[in-house]
């Protein structure tokens, strides 16, 4: 069965031969792996070229529009593979990361739309942590974020397909809006607890200004997963999950952009929803919220917060 390792790259000169050395070490060898330039401006489509070999399938493509979606889905144009390994330039994958996870996947009864995996995340400050799939609830998991990432999962190509791959004009959320409407096809899915991807985290700031974009985008595609969840009617406690979900989102929001925060709010949930306590809602903050509504309860937690910056 080929396996298809979709690649994209921009400006990875220092990064791109460590990524697809990673590929060529596999244990499962039927495999292609897909380079796509997007406008790299540094060395790295030479680089590409300097690495391509007789003995190991490696294509070497250019995007021009911009943005990994587009560099992906040039990809997946391109592939061949039953199954997709999307990776980023700066990421590795381990010895046995595909073999491992096709294994997992063939355990499986039923067809699954991806396998969700775990990984290793080295961060450039030194605090690396593992992040492990949650294997409980489908819905909840994408609604807290925790169904794997582009380059720890394994995805169907048929189902990619079907939903026409990647969109590109998402500047973010955009593995989870992928993952959303695969689960509207196909809801089954595979589960690796086995952290076989390794993500370097390279250092880099994002203006409040993306931050606010972001934080904005995150709610819109939680409010559809929300509404999907409620007109399919899986169960009220899956529903009740992500409206969790949503409303701590909206709450993080505030924080940025308090406008923007008290219409979501008014407009998705309604400022009669309580939430529960949580990691990200705290008992104090549900106390507060319950006396004095979503409004004041945020400015008060604003005050605390810049109190303690200021301390």
């Amino acid at each position: 069965m080929l396996i298809s390792v979709i690649i994209p790259c921009y400006n990875v000169q220092s990064f791109i031969s460590d990524c697809v050395a990673s590929v060529q070490n596999q244990t499962y060898k039927d495999i292609e792996v897909i380079c796509v330039d997007n406008n790299s401006t540094d060395d790295t489509w030479p680089l590409l070229e300097t690495i391509k070999s007789p003995r190991f399938n490696l294509i070497i493509s250019n995007e021009s529009k911009k943005g990994a979606p587009a560099a992906r889905n040039k990809g997946l144009s391109i592939a061949k593979g039953e199954w997709i390994q999307f990776l980023d330039a700066d990421d590795m994958l381990e010895p046995n990361k595909i073999e491992h996870q096709l294994n997992t996947i063939l355990k499986v009864k039923s067809e699954v739309s991806f396998l969700a995996g775990a990984h290793y995340l080295n961060r450039h400050d030194g605090l690396n942590t593992i992040s492990v799939p949650n294997d409980e609830n489908v819905w909840v998991a994408l609604a807290n974020v925790n169904l794997g990432i582009t380059s720890s999962n394994l995805f169907n190509k048929k189902y990619i397909d079907k939903i026409g791959g990647w969109d590109e004009n998402l500047k973010s959320s955009q593995e989870y809006d992928l993952m959303f409407r695969l689960l509207k096809e196909n809801d089954y899915i595979a589960y690796d607890p086995e952290p076989l991807t390794v993500i370097r985290r390279r250092e880099g700031s994002i203006t409040t200004t993306n931050l606010k974009s972001n934080i904005k985008r995150r709610i819109e595609h939680l409010y559809s997963v929300y509404n999907y969840v409620k007109d399919i009617k899986v169960d009220g406690e899956t529903e009740n999950q992500v409206a969790q979900a949503l409303f701590e989102v909206i709450k993080e929001l505030y924080r940025y952009d308090s406008k923007a925060s008290l219409l979501y709010m008014k407009h998705t949930l309604g400022f009669n929803f309580i939430p529960k306590v949580s990691p990200a809602i705290t008992d104090a903050y549900l106390k507060f919220h319950k006396i004095l509504g979503y409004k004041l309860s945020n400015e008060i937690l604003k005050l605390i917060k810049g109190s303690h910056a200021a301390d």
